[in-house]
């Protein structure tokens, strides 16, 4: 079953997975107002995460899921860790992996047409693109 967040239901308190994590058909958020934080548990499995609206979305915990990750608005921040799955960032929207994230998985990539930061101990071994057709923005932080 996929799982919707938008903008018809409430962002606070942040949304905690607990107590198992969670392996649903797609998950989707469409946010143009509400500012939405995933934590707890995580999202695992071979699902996918589709990311649109001009708001926010936090992700923490260790999200282990296989499906890819497209942002295709707004922004995507990572708190704790994107394992497996590979990221597509669309021009206009925005990535930020803080200190405290990490990206990793033998078969993870990394597309940035937007603005991307990743400060994070990154350890994925595939591919990172930036800039395509002279779009995009990137910071690596050390």
């Amino acid at each position: 079953m996929p799982v919707v967040f938008d903008d018809n239901g409430s962002a606070t308190p942040a949304i905690t997975i607990t107590p198992n994590d969670v392996a649903p058909f797609h998950v989707t958020v469409s946010n143009l107002l509400n500012q939405y934080t995933l934590g707890g548990a995580a999202i695992v499995g071979t699902c996918g995460l589709t990311k649109s609206g001009t708001a926010g979305l936090t992700l923490n915990g260790t999200n282990t899921y296989s499906g890819m990750t497209s942002v295709n608005a707004g922004t995507l921040t990572v708190n704790g860790v994107l394992s497996n799955t590979s990221i597509f960032l669309a021009n206009g929207a925005t990535f930020i992996e803080n200190e405290t994230g990490m990206l990793s998985g033998s078969e993870m990539r990394f597309t940035s047409y937007g603005t991307a930061t990743l400060a994070g101990s990154n350890t994925y071994d595939g591919a990172t693109t930036v800039g395509i057709n002279g779009t995009g923005a990137a910071s690596f932080c050390t």
